[in-house]
């Protein structure tokens, strides 16, 4: 692990080898970052956020509560994913975008089927179809 000096780890959250976790980014209880993702610079991973092998989360994004990213996804930029979000393995979720999925377990989840390419500032509050490339905005 390559952790940050002035980045926050909680002590029970679960972080894989060879993890790169950048400046001022905060990991808290219950989360998983899987081995050989890199996590980048002033980043907020909220409590029981599960991320896969392999994955880049770059600056400034937060990740709420419920959220789930598979292996190989790369996630750009000031992305806010809220809410109970699901995100398939190899996708790719442009700069600025916002996925706001449901809180209440009950309602169910907010899936981005695997390989889907999100464009940048998309805005995303509905399920995706699958083999999408270039989502703009589902709301």
């Amino acid at each position: 692990m390559n952790i940050h000096p002035t980045s926050l780890v909680d002590r029970h959250a679960n972080v894989g080898e060879f993890v790169f976790v950048g400046p001022f980014t905060a990991i808290n209880a219950g989360d998983e970052i899987g081995e050989g993702s890199k996590i980048g610079g002033h980043v907020l991973i909220d409590q029981d956020v599960r991320i896969g092998l392999n994955c880049r989360i770059n600056s400034g994004c937060i990740l709420t509560p419920g959220a789930h990213v598979a292996d190989d996804v790369r996630i750009g930029a000031g992305t806010i994913i809220s809410g109970r979000v699901q995100i398939g393995e190899n996708c790719q979720i442009g700069p600025g975008s916002i996925l706001a999925g449901p809180y209440a377990s009950e309602e169910g989840n907010l899936i981005i089927p695997a390989k889907t390419i999100v464009e940048p500032g998309a805005i995303i509050t509905q399920e995706v179809a699958e083999y999408m490339f270039g989502v703009k905005a589902v709301v």
